[in-house]
Parts: C-alpha cells; structure tokens; sequence
C-alpha cells in the first residue's frame, strides 16, 4: 500500500525529529523478556541491507481499533489509521531470521490548542497530537512473525505527556500473498494498569504489499462477470493502458443507487452496519497493477460523502473490501471480485468472504461533449436465503450534464472575449500616450492573454475530471 504522497516525507519528519530526545532503550527494555518465544533473536551483521528485503518496503498504512487511552476515538476522515516506517534492516546468522529497526505513529484524536498573535489580531490554531514510538526487534520470514519492543511519547486526553513502553507484534509477514493474507497484530503496553502511562491494547490490521498472487478470476467468476448486455462505446486497452492512472482517478465519487425498497441496511450492502444507514458513494483505489496480465487489486471503499483523500486512505474493513479486477475483453468491461473480512476472518485463520461481485463500464470519450460516464453494478454471487447476500446495487458517475455544460461555456466564452478586448483597448491607449513602449507592451500584452488561456484551458479540464 505504498503511496506516492508528501505524507511519507511528513511522517518521517515528525518521527525523525521525535526520535532525537529519545535515549538508548536496549538497556531498558528486555527483548528476551517479551519477544524471545515468539522470534528468538541473534546478533546482527553490520550491512544494511535494503527496504525491499521487507515484505512491506519502507512505509505501509493500516488500520486499528483501541488504544482508547491515548489514541480516543476520532471521526474524522483520518479514522484510525496508523503508519509503519521501516528505518533499517540487517541480517544475522540465522537464515531467514532478520533485525528490524522502526517507527509506528498514530494520529491521536485528542487535540490541542494555542494562540498566536498576529497584525490582524489573535490568532487560534488546533491541531492533532501523534503518539509515536520507536521500536526495535527481530522478524523471522519463515514463520511471518515480527516482534519488537520500544518507547514513545503519547498524551493523554487532559494533554499530559505520556512515555510509552510497548511491545509490537505481527502476524502473517510473508514474502508472498494472496487476498485471504491479512497482517495482523498487536501493540501492547509494558506499564501496570495502574500506572498514568499504562494504555490498552490496540489491535492492527494490515494488506501485505508485495508479490501477490491474484486467484480469484476463476471460470465460474469470469462466466459471472460476462452477464448481461454490451456496450457500444467503451475503454478499449489498446488505446489506454489497463494500469493507467486515468483509471484509477476516474474510478471514485460514484453515486450509489439502492433498490426501491432498501431503507435499511440490512441485505442492501455488503456490511452489516446500522439499520436505516446507506453510504452513498463508492470509490476506487488501486493497491497494485499487473499490466502484462491485465490484472489489478484493489480497494472498494463505501463512503457517506464523496469526499476523496488519497493521502488518508487507509484499510478499515467496516467500510472497505479488498477485490481483484481485471479486463473483460468479450464484454468490454472491468470486472472485480472482492472479499469482505468479517470480525471472524481479522481474528482467527477464516477465510474472508469473496462473494462480491462488481462491473464497471468506461466511457471512450470522456469530454465536455460527451456527457456519458463510468456506470456499473455490485451484486452477490449468494442466494437469498444465504447469509451475506445483499441486493444489486447500480452506480454512476455521470459526467457534466447540457444544463451545467452551456452555460459554462457561454460563461468561458464571453469572459475570454472580454478580456481580450480589454487589454487590445489598453494596449491601444497606451501605445497612442508612449510610442516608444510599444515592443514592451505588445509582449507584455501577449503573455497576459497567453496566461489567461492556460487558465481557461487549465478550469475546462479540471471540472471534467471532477465531473
């Protein structure tokens, strides 16, 4: 789950920068105490070695429940999530047996307050605290576990400062992995429960990232997919890449459409949820892209705005499935299947539930005058009598409609026309009172008009990609 966002570079700073008024903690903290039946250690080699020796590179997002303690519990779109950053790796003489330095944050719901004096008078700030710890310990890739202990600083909800002790554990930490693979683990305080430092347990969920192996387009999903009737004018691959990131951009904000008598949340989505709750959006995320293969894994989040922050999107299995898609050549279409992870499946060695079934269709032309958009259907490959099964649900994301559309370009139009004959006005005038400026207004006129029409262009695109 790698992301190409400044929010990596962000977190490393914070981190880093936390990282400098810690001290040394392999003499406070016994890895032999807390870790050594799970992942017995050895003594470290001296070469680093690199990120990718790490089944999740430098930097993985996931998803948490508790800690309420130090983390409370926030409603914002930044819901619990947290971040892993991997700051080094080396081997040791035991094959497979690896030492693991790194730093887990988590952004805090409890915030704080200052103000700040300025020219144009007092000025409130609020922000978020993070709690953040340093860990240290070893991962064995035979048996995909990591453990690790370390210290951090946290606050509680008055805004006391808190030194955290803990010890992390990981599950599932595999070179390889397929779309029932889910790591998962714990972080644990070392404190009493009497003590002010002492917080609970947090649970931590997260998809694996590298060398995964797609297996649910079988047949009999493939046969599924092929349903129903063909589009005349659709994406074809040849002419856009499969993995491209058009796609992936275009695939979010659609407006979901329930049957007539869905007023409750009960077999009407894939999720439990609460009764007479509906989320009205669906969005798209690519985790990985096979462009060879044509084939694609993805997260399918249901949202209640259509608010879209890639820089925050984490995996919350309440809200969010994880599926494989790939390319309908009969049909010409994209087809998913994608799997539920119930309470169940995140505890325990069950499998998730795959059967979610999902079809998109791609406008070729997807321009100002071309107002059809992406549509598609979600359904349940289960009967009606089976558990999980939920109603069809339709989608759309329709572009610009005639109404929204003429009167913009009515609107473009005429400002366009209008400043251009401003500025010839004004070049005129001034050309007529000082002769001799006249090469230095002409340019100067022309890079006016130039920058006007890069913004006139610039907007156009802009509300169609928003469209």
């Amino acid at each position: 789950m790698a992301m190409n966002s400044p929010l990596p570079i962000i977190f490393s700073l914070i981190i880093s920068i936390s990282f400098n008024a810690f001290p040394s903690f392999a003499s406070e903290l016994s890895y032999k105490d807390h870790c050594a039946s799970i992942v017995p250690g050895s003594t470290p080699t001296r070469t680093d070695l690199r990120d990718e020796a790490f089944p999740f590179g430098w930097y993985q997002t996931g998803y948490y429940t508790g800690g309420g303690r130090v983390l409370g519990v926030d409603y914002s779109r930044h819901k619990n999530s947290f971040h892993l950053k991997i700051r080094n790796i080396k081997a040791t003489g035991v094959s497979g047996l690896f030492k693991i330095e790194a730093s887990l944050s988590f952004r805090s719901s409890y915030p704080y307050n200052y103000e700040e004096n300025s020219t144009y008078g007092p000025r409130h700030h609020y922000h978020r605290r993070f709690t953040i710890l340093r860990l240290d310990g070893f991962w064995s890739e035979p048996s995909g576990k990591l453990c690790m202990i370390g210290i951090g600083t946290g606050y509680s909800k008055a805004g006391n400062l808190l030194h955290l002790d803990a010890v992390f554990r990981l599950h599932n930490v595999f070179n390889s992995s397929n779309v029932g693979t889910l790591v998962n683990g714990s972080l644990e305080s070392l404190s009493s429960e009497n003590d002010v430092n002492y917080f609970e347990p947090i649970t931590v969920y997260m998809l694996p990232g590298w060398n995964y192996k797609y297996s649910l387009d079988t047949i009999k999903a493939k046969e599924e997919c092929s349903a129903g009737s063909d589009v005349k004018e659709v994406l074809p691959t040849k002419s856009l890449s499969f993995c491209s990131t058009h796609i992936s951009w275009a695939i979010r904000d659609l407006r979901l459409e329930y049957s007539s008598d869905c007023n409750a949340a009960k077999n009407c989505t894939p999720f439990k949820g609460t009764p007479g709750h509906l989320p009205s959006f669906l969005s798209l995320k690519q985790i990985e892209c096979n462009a060879d293969k044509q084939r694609m894994r993805v997260q399918v989040r249901f949202l209640d705005t259509s608010y879209y922050d890639q820089f925050y999107w984490e995996f919350n299995p309440n809200t969010t499935l994880i599926g494989e898609g790939w390319w309908n050549e009969g049909k010409n279409r994209i087809c998913i299947v994608a799997c539920l992870f119930s309470s169940e499946s995140l505890s325990s060695a069950h499998e998730p539930d795959c059967s979610v079934r999902m079809s998109l269709k791609i406008p070729l032309t997807w321009t100002i005058k071309q107002t059809s958009g992406i549509m598609g259907k979600i359904w349940s490959n289960k009967t009606v009598n089976d558990s999980g099964y939920f109603k069809e649900i339709m989608f759309t994301r329709l572009a610009l409609s005639s109404e929204v559309v003429a009167p913009l370009k009515i609107f473009m139009v005429c400002m366009s026309t209008t400043l251009a004959c401003a500025f010839l006005m004004l070049q005129i005038f001034q050309v007529k009172k000082h002769p001799n400026v006249l090469p230095f207004v002409s340019v100067f006129i022309f890079l006016i008009l130039t920058l006007g029409y890069l913004i006139n262009k610039a907007y156009k695109m802009q509300v169609l990609m928003q469209s």
